[in-house]
């Protein structure tokens, strides 16, 4: 038997490093394996076209909240 492991991907915004992430995630996904996504809302359908799950992530609110402590 066979364990397929979760794979995460973080990536900023970027198109030329997004690009090649969403299709190591889309070959990942039909070879079965639960995929994550973590990336700016821009990015959003994009990952869902993988079959990846998406999750939101804007590093500059993490910023803005870092200074405020």
């Amino acid at each position: 038997m066979t364990s397929q492991k979760h794979i995460v991907f973080v990536s900023p915004p970027l198109l030329g490093h997004t690009r090649q992430m969403l299709a190591i995630a889309a070959e990942l996904f039909s070879r079965g394996h639960p995929v994550s996504f973590v990336i700016n809302p821009v990015m959003q359908s994009w990952v869902e076209q993988t079959g990846a799950q998406w999750i939101a992530w804007n590093p500059l609110n993490h910023l803005e909240q870092a200074d405020q402590s």
